[in-house]
């Protein structure tokens, strides 16, 4: 019985880990928003494009620190707190647009938002390999499978149906994926545990 229990946990644990990591890799959906970003708010490639720069530096940079402290901080507190720029990032970046602040937005989605994706995603790889020593490379396959997904599922559904549903609004979408995203990872983060 017990040993059921555990198998359930750990199945559920993984489900969070590929989810957690689905929403995190939404970040190289960018491709999908920059023109709409030099389109609507007239800011060049250049310009739009050093707010990817940024988010995937500081994702490196928070990743290398998180996997450093992962095991004093443990993994959910490290996650939820991820989770949880990782959604602040989004809504500083709607802000940035609303009020058409470049450097407002390169600290949103590129500086907040960045930290928050590295935080993240070094939890859902160190805790599926604790939680499955006998599927180690099916499951950090699995997981870092969600983190690939999450391109594909921002840029051909979720953005797209957003950018339907509230007219083309930048401010907006960014604002829901940053609600969107961020709840779901911030629940999966909270199931997380080592």
């Amino acid at each position: 019985m017990r040993t059921q229990g555990r198998v359930t946990n750990r199945w559920l644990i993984a489900i969070a880990c590929t989810l957690l990591q689905l929403c995190l890799g939404t970040v190289y959906a960018w491709s999908y928003f920059q023109p709409l970003l030099v389109e609507q708010f007239r800011w060049s490639n250049t310009d739009t494009s050093w707010a990817f720069s940024l988010n995937i530096c500081c994702l490196g940079l928070s990743a290398a620190w998180g996997g450093v402290n992962i095991g004093r901080i443990g993994p959910r507190k490290l996650a939820v707190a991820g989770g949880l720029l990782f959604a602040a990032g989004y809504a500083l970046a709607a802000l940035a647009l609303a009020v058409k602040s470049l450097l407002l937005f390169y600290l949103g989605y590129g500086v907040v938002s960045g930290i928050g994706i590295g935080l993240g995603y070094v939890t859902p790889m160190t805790t599926v390999m604790k939680w499955f020593p006998d599927r180690r490379g099916l499951l950090t396959g699995i997981v870092a499978m969600g983190f690939g997904l999450g391109a594909f599922v921002l840029s051909v559904v979720l953005a797209p149906i957003l950018m339907h549903m509230l007219h083309g609004d930048l401010t907006l979408v960014f604002a829901a994926l940053g609600a969107i995203l961020g709840s779901v990872a911030i629940g999966s983060a909270a199931v997380l545990r080592n």
